[in-house]
């Protein structure tokens, strides 16, 4: 019985990719940016003492997330959004705020928390470099409404059509998938892939990005 639980647990890791808080933790966008929230003004990239621009700051980042692409960096999906921010000089969080944001042992919660504590949580507008969130991706509740946070990922790019496409750790990778609000229940149109699936479930569509879609983590003003 212990031997069938570890499996079960370690496919759930795996495919959903978050961790919880006992676990080790270690220029492509048009868009207007603006300041990011969580940087010290004096932010300086690798001891430059040169103080960045907004735009040279988010290039840093994009930098990191294709690094990390189609690696196993991180180990989880709030593990890859750890190594980013520690990379990039807290661009998602504090880390000693951050402990005071756990409501379970879930990391992607707490980091949901914390955006959500500082008004920082939105269901559109998102922009290039903010936190998207999933509700309900993890075997056991992924069939019902609870609201718990259990994925994280991070939006690499945005395209005309309002598709994102987002970086986070799935199936044992960082990788590549993507999102379209306004086609909650489309997985393709042709080869192109609207929804990707961020979980697994009988009711696929249920199971789609945007239907478990809780939220962007905003890291601009």
């Amino acid at each position: 019985m212990r031997k069938i639980f570890a499996i079960l647990f370690l496919q759930i890791l795996i495919f959903t990719g978050c961790s919880f808080k006992n676990d080790k933790i270690i220029v492509t966008n048009q868009c207007k940016i603006g300041n990011f929230y969580e940087l010290d003004p004096r932010f300086s990239h690798k001891n430059q003492s040169v103080k960045l621009t907004n735009n040279q700051i988010l290039n840093f980042l994009l930098k990191s997330i294709d690094k990390y692409e189609n690696t196993r960096k991180g180990g989880d999906c709030t593990g890859f959004i750890t190594v980013l921010n520690n990379e990039n000089n807290g661009i998602f969080f504090d880390d000693k705020e951050l402990n005071n944001h756990f409501s379970n042992r879930r990391k992607s919660q707490a980091l949901y928390n914390y955006y959500k504590a500082k008004n920082r949580i939105s269901m559109n507008n998102p922009k290039i470099g903010d936190l998207v969130f999933w509700q309900n991706t993890t075997r056991g509740i992924k069939n019902k409404k609870t609201g718990a946070i259990t994925h994280v990922g991070v939006i690499r790019e945005i395209y005309s059509d309002g598709r994102i496409r987002f970086v986070h750790f799935a199936s044992g990778r960082n990788r590549s998938d993507f999102m379209d609000l306004k086609n909650p229940k489309v997985h393709k149109i042709g080869k192109k892939t609207v929804n990707s699936y961020v979980a697994r479930c009988k009711r696929k569509n249920f199971c789609l990005a945007s239907n478990l879609f809780a939220g962007f983590g905003k890291v601009t003003e």
